[in-house]
Order: C-alpha cells, then structure tokens, then sequence
C-alpha cells in the first residue's frame, strides 16, 4: 500500500487491549475501543511515557503519570485543551489492518 499507508497486522491481532507497533522508528498504539479500531501515537505527548500502559475507559485514555485524559473519538484531544495525543487514520481491507502515517 503507498500514500503514506502502512500494514500494522491482520484485524484479529487487535482487541480491546493496547497493543504497541513499531514501524521505523515511530511508535503506534493501537486499540479497538467501543468496536472501531483506534491507531495513536505510542508515546505521551508530555513526558514520552509508554501509551500501551494507558487506562482505557470509552475512547478516552488516561496517562498513568499524570492522568493527562485524551479522547481518541475526538481526534486525540486532551479534555483540558493541553497538548494533543496523535491519532492517526486507520483501515481495515481484506483483514489487513493499514495506518497513515
């Protein structure tokens, strides 16, 4: 796949659980919350903590440091309008899930 799009796996590797990704150097956590599947920055904007370690409750996920909240739904805002989390766009074809970085 090109523009941008990379594979990350196949669409039954990923649950409700975070799961963390690799692609070069860029870290991707991704995470099927409410039933759609959610791909953001693996690391927190403020301190570059490991996002897989996050507390999920909807779409919104909170640092375990801090307890910085960021709604994935909402593109990755951060309840208080702090930094924003990355989210990046997400697609599934043929069981192969793709992201756009």
């Amino acid at each position: 796949m090109s523009n941008g799009w990379m594979r990350i796996g196949v669409d039954s590797e990923f649950g409700e659980k975070i799961k963390l990704v690799e692609i070069g150097k860029n870290k991707i956590a991704v995470a099927r919350l409410q039933g759609e599947l959610f791909a953001f920055s693996g690391l927190w904007p403020h301190v570059s903590g490991p996002m897989h370690r996050a507390e999920v409750e909807g779409t919104v996920v909170t640092c375990p440091f801090h307890a910085w909240r960021f709604d994935l739904k909402q593109g990755g805002r951060e309840i208080h309008d702090y930094r924003p989390l990355s989210v990046y766009e997400v697609k599934v074809e043929e069981g192969e899930v793709h992201v756009k970085l």
